[in-house]
């Protein structure tokens, strides 16, 4: 009789460890799948240009060695900004520009990640890395997302 029993508890086990990696297993290959976007029509049937593939945006990755990195690009108009900092542990200081003119600046901390919605759409045509506190060397990463 207890033979029995813990044959049945073994096979109940075994059913239950199948089941489960089978769920996940399925959930995770559809979550770590490749990301397929499909254009969306409008009213007149031709598709619509994805936001994130504008030319008005532009990504960054600005490096400080024994002296600030400056950025130079085409101006352009961002209504959201992404920054990240130095994931080497370093404090860094990060500027954007219009002009000349000093827009906004960023003190980030080690490995700190800003995500700065803007009410109205803001020009920029610099962006400069420019300390590194604690270090001769640092890394800043820099999203402007125009519309």
């Amino acid at each position: 009789m207890r033979r029995l029993s813990a044959i049945g508890a073994l096979l109940l086990i075994c059913v239950g460890v199948a089941l489960a990696t089978t769920l996940f297993r399925s959930g995770k290959a559809h979550a770590t799948g490749p990301v397929q976007s499909a254009p969306v029509p409008t009213a007149d049937g031709k598709p619509v240009k994805s936001k994130s593939s504008t030319s008005n945006s532009r990504s960054l990755t600005l490096e400080y060695f024994n002296g600030s990195d400056d950025e130079k690009f085409t101006e352009i108009r961002a209504n959201a900004i992404t920054v990240q900092g130095d994931t080497f542990g370093h404090v860094i200081w990060l500027f954007l520009f219009d002009q000349g003119q000093l827009v906004m600046y960023f003190y980030l901390q080690p490995s700190e990640r800003v995500v700065l919605p803007l009410p109205k759409a803001v020009k920029f045509d610099e962006v400069n890395l420019e300390n590194c506190f604690g270090s001769t060397q640092c890394f800043a990463q820099v999203n402007l997302i125009g519309s």
